[in-house]
């Protein structure tokens, strides 16, 4: 096995994405639009993974999730999607679950790519687009979500040699969100997104995926109105007083503001 016994694989984001960019339409995308960037000061690159103390091939997952953790610290997919105008070495799953051909600027669930360490210990998402699902298609994108997290697992279970390879994307998820998508629509925040990355190393003698990378919140640079994240109404006392949480997708550190009424 090349990877050495006395260090651990490790994955992290060399260059993370810019935190503001432009979401787009479908039907923007077959014009020349814009590509997610480095964060600032690295806008001439593109988000980069690199992985440490491993050599060999590694295939790489990456997908959308919603910009804040659920009270169990666990994230539900995001509906939007993902687009790329690259023409080679790019996948997703198709309705069936089969591995296909990503076909240029047409958004996709899930990006699915590969590379080999030996080559290069680094790897480049380039040309990459974050688009919009449409108003009236929320609720059927984001149980279209849950379809393909059983992919990722079922691919991984065809890949990795034993069952406890799929934790990391199963611990990840809030299962209670598994078939009851329709009551976390108002739950994921349209113009804040974040970008994960699921790397499963793979060569003849070890097959294990890295701990998931997940970047930090990307938000619609389109839209300058704070969108509601959460509202938590609280009774103290004799329901004289109300406690109101507030949070908002434009606030990057996703503190929440509270405000207290007095109830006449």
């Amino acid at each position: 096995m090349e990877t050495s016994l006395h260090k651990i694989p490790t994955i992290s984001l060399q260059i993370s994405p810019q935190d503001k960019y432009g979401f787009r339409y479908e039907k923007e995308l077959k014009e020349s639009h814009g590509v997610l960037k480095g964060c600032k000061g690295m806008q001439k690159y593109f988000p980069t993974i690199k992985i440490c103390h491993y050599s060999g091939p590694v295939i790489l997952y990456a997908m959308l999730l919603n910009s804040n953790a659920t009270n169990r610290s666990r994230y539900i997919p995001h509906y939007h999607k993902l687009s790329t105008r690259e023409t080679k070495n790019v996948f997703t799953f198709d309705q069936s679950g089969k591995v296909t051909e990503v076909k240029p600027a047409k958004p996709v669930d899930i990006i699915i790519t590969s590379f080999d360490t030996r080559d290069c210990d680094s790897y480049s998402f380039k040309n990459l687009a974050i688009v919009r699902s449409p108003q009236k298609e929320k609720v059927k994108a984001l149980q279209k979500s849950r379809s393909i997290i059983s992919m990722v697992n079922d691919n991984i279970r065809r890949e990795a040699l034993t069952i406890k390879h799929l934790r990391p994307i199963e611990e990840l998820i809030d299962q209670r969100y598994i078939g009851a998508e329709h009551n976390f629509i108002d739950k994921v925040i349209p113009n804040a997104v974040r970008f994960i990355i699921l790397a499963l190393l793979k060569n003849e003698k070890h097959t294990s995926p890295l701990t998931n990378i997940i970047s930090n919140p990307i938000f619609d640079s389109k839209n300058k109105a704070p969108q509601l994240m959460n509202l938590e109404l609280t009774f103290a006392g004799s329901n004289e007083i109300v406690l109101i949480t507030l949070s908002t997708a434009l606030n990057k550190n996703q503190l929440p503001m509270q405000v207290m009424l007095e109830v006449e």
